[in-house]
């Protein structure tokens, strides 16, 4: 079901019954968007053919033939079974449709496969563990040149994140030096 709400209008509610069709050259996505796409990769494209015609004259041309043998196909039988381990977070999807192909389990492998290359977040998730590490192992160097009396040469890390961690704490927290007042906002009020 699709749900949305507008304010001071109400509540509305309806089946999933859409299919969005996107089309990208270097698709970043999230990882819910990444879970739920099929990467469908088309070749390069081919100079001096007026695919876009062709096509649309095509599907002019064979538009019920088409849909007959698409529906012909999902009423059959299925063809094969997806592999446990070809499985995602659709198996209905994959059970009504992939499974009537004979090649089925492969084109499930396939778009599982696939999906990583599309997916911007574990990109983002790896930079920030490298910046993380990399800081990780400079902090305690940069520690103990910016301030020696508190991390000092023989401090761990996890000693020097302590001491950081405490000198933050305000006098009512306990422990710790006070931090210092926020400077105050001058408000400028408009003649």
């Amino acid at each position: 079901m699709i749900n949305g709400k507008r304010m001071y209008h109400g509540d509305f509610e309806r089946p999933n019954t859409l299919s969005w069709f996107l089309t990208s050259n270097v698709p970043e996505l999230s990882g819910d968007l990444t879970d739920r796409c099929v990467v469908v990769r088309i070749g390069p494209q081919q100079h001096g053919v007026d695919f876009i015609s062709k096509v649309a004259e095509f599907l002019k041309q064979h538009r019920a033939a088409l849909i007959r043998d698409i529906v012909s196909r999902l009423r059959q039988q299925p063809s094969c079974t997806i592999a446990p381990e070809s499985r995602d977070r659709f198996p209905a999807w994959q059970d009504a449709v992939l499974a009537r192909f004979a090649n089925g389990n492969e084109l499930a492998r396939l778009v599982k496969e696939r999906r990583p290359g599309v997916d911007a977040d574990a990109g983002e998730a790896s930079e920030v563990a490298d910046a993380l590490a990399e800081l990780q192992g400079a902090l305690p160097r940069l520690r103990t040149h910016l301030h020696p009396e508190e991390g000092g040469v023989g401090a761990s890390p996890g000693e020097a994140r302590h001491q950081d961690r405490d000198s933050f704490r305000t006098q009512d927290q306990g422990g710790g030096a006070e931090r210092p007042a926020a400077p105050r906002q001058r408000r400028v009020q408009a003649s």
